[in-house]
């Protein structure tokens, strides 16, 4: 990652030659990509932290770029997440019934029932199979005109409910209050002020896995399963009895593998719901102080947020566009769309952009 930062300013006899310059990074980047691959597939998370340095001492003491940290640490944040949020969950469950009861009673008063709503009316047309084709290619598009319409509602009365998603918000989990503190204690104001703290250690946490749920895919791989036991079952090639068992020992295999599919998609549906609704719970707080600043705000959105991720990878790109999309579908109090859009085509900046890319 160091190489990767400090490569196209190495005095070489073609560091003239911009060409080679941007092959050379390309291919730092591509072992980079590899090399964290390689390890991520073959050690634990708890093995992977073990030898890799947390958030910050990659950016203070190795000097690693911000968005190029955040993308080592991202799947062990992740599971640290996901850790607490269980844990909390678990505690959550083993309450009383009245206690629960009443706990449920207050998520339904709160402002984000019309989102809770929504969330649970997608998942069910995604995992319908035959509903979900068109929800798939947009998976934060779901129930699009609804989110308008009641996200409309809250960003108009987002001044009454302000103080009770305050008091949610810092309970949300001590992992991303950890990670918080880290961005401030290494990364200067002007990185992370405009947005605000909250947003960008959100926005910066987060993966496409959380935003998009790819249905299609899904089904299309169970539907080759499926045609796979057909196939099988159709073979009269060998109708021998050991012939017979090795079918049947693989359409068993191929059954399993069609469990474990469904079973990944019911819980990719249920990671989705969770963030779904957190994020739309915190929105309201991302960018409050920017009133009248939407210049400054786009600005600092497109250079400290989108510009830098979507550069990483076709997947980081794609996640900056859902997420834009769902700054633009929620209403998120104070960011306009098309200011932004119109800050990313400036003669100057698209310019330069068009290079980079």
């Amino acid at each position: 990652a160091q190489e990767r930062l400090i490569c196209v300013f190495r005095e070489t006899e073609g560091a003239s030659e911009l060409k080679l310059l941007g092959n050379i990074f390309d291919e730092i980047h591509r072992i980079l990509v590899q090399y964290l691959d390689l390890l991520r597939s073959n050690l634990s998370v708890e093995e992977f932290d073990s030898f890799v340095p947390d958030l910050a001492s990659l950016i203070s003491d190795f000097g690693i770029q911000p968005e190029v940290a955040f993308w080592i640490r991202r799947p062990s944040v992740a599971k640290k997440v996901a850790d607490i949020e269980k844990t909390m969950q678990d505690e959550e469950s083993a309450k009383t019934p009245v206690a629960l009861v009443s706990s449920r009673e207050s998520e339904e008063t709160s402002p984000s029932k019309p989102e809770a709503d929504e969330m649970e009316t997608t998942e069910d047309g995604e995992a319908n199979v035959t509903e979900g084709e068109q929800p798939s290619e947009n998976a934060m598009d779901v129930d699009t005109e609804k989110a308008e319409t009641a996200n409309n509602t809250d960003s108009n009365a987002a001044t009454v409910p302000a103080g009770s998603v305050t008091t949610e918000v810092p309970a949300l989990n001590p992992v991303m209050q950890d990670l918080q503190d880290q961005v401030k204690a290494v990364l200067s104001p002007e990185t992370w002020g405009v947005v605000g703290l909250q947003f960008y250690v959100t926005f910066w946490q987060l993966s496409l896995y959380d935003v998009h749920i790819p249905q299609k895919s899904y089904e299309d791989e169970i539907d080759r399963q499926k045609r796979k036991v057909m196939a099988i079952s159709n073979d009269r090639s060998d109708i021998s009895m050991a012939g017979t068992q090795r079918k049947e020992r693989e359409k068993k295999q191929i059954t399993q593998l069609q469990d474990r599919i469904l079973e990944e998609n019911k819980a990719h549906l249920k990671a989705y719901g969770q963030t779904r609704t957190k994020l739309q719970k915190e929105k309201d707080r991302w960018f409050a102080g920017m009133r009248g600043k939407h210049d400054s705000l786009n600005v600092a959105l497109l250079e400290q947020c989108f510009l830098p991720r979507l550069l990483l990878s076709p997947i980081d790109a794609f996640y900056c566009f859902k997420m834009l999309k769902f700054l633009h579908t929620t209403g998120t109090p104070n960011f306009r769309t098309v200011g932004l859009l119109d800050q990313l085509f400036r003669e100057q900046r698209l310019t330069a952009l068009i290079f980079q890319c």
